[in-house]
């Protein structure tokens, strides 16, 4: 979930870019002045969705893991990787934005 939040947020600011010709920062623009209501509350509800949802993925993964176990790892926990590691590079790409790019401190603006 942290991922499609991202991506969103990427996409939200490449339509930025598009309409004022320079990456978006801090109050430049204002994503409110992009007058796209649609696209600024999908980004801010797949945030808010990717953080209530953050505890729950690892909860969900190691409770598939744990009964795969105890039924003696009879199927295949291929999703179960994908999906972890999915999961995890978009909680670095959360955390390297907020570190180092700002998007997320724009879209907050």
């Amino acid at each position: 979930m942290p991922l499609w939040a991202y991506l969103s947020l990427v996409g939200f600011a490449l339509v930025s870019m598009g309409v004022y010709g320079h990456w978006p920062y801090y109050g430049h623009p204002d994503p409110k002045e992009l007058e796209m209501p649609f696209l600024s509350g999908m980004v801010g509800f797949l945030f808010v969705a990717a953080f209530f949802l953050l505890p729950v993925v690892p909860l969900f993964i190691g409770a598939k893991v744990f009964v795969s176990w105890k039924a003696g790892w009879k199927e295949s926990l291929g999703w179960v990787w994908a999906s972890l590691v999915l999961y995890l590079a978009g909680v670095v790409l959360v955390v390297w934005d907020i570190q180092f790019f700002g998007l997320i401190n724009w879209m907050l603006d």
